[in-house]
């Protein structure tokens, strides 16, 4: 190998590793605010369904 290939090779892996990190952070945020909006969802359908349990119930 030539002088500065090796060098110059190790860079593009580097290179290579950052950015599939990068695109590994970027799918963990996009499923962090999937999660997010899931959570939101849940607790809102939660309480929607004990409210509405409590107005079927309330005459009983």
């Amino acid at each position: 190998m030539v002088a500065g290939d090796s060098a110059g090779a190790g860079s593009r892996r580097q290179l290579a590793l950052a950015e599939a990190h990068e695109r590994a952070a970027a799918d963990a945020r996009a499923a962090a605010g999937r999660y997010g909006i899931a959570e939101v969802t849940e607790n809102w359908f939660l309480q929607w369904s004990r409210s509405a349990l409590d107005l079927l119930t309330q005459d009983a």
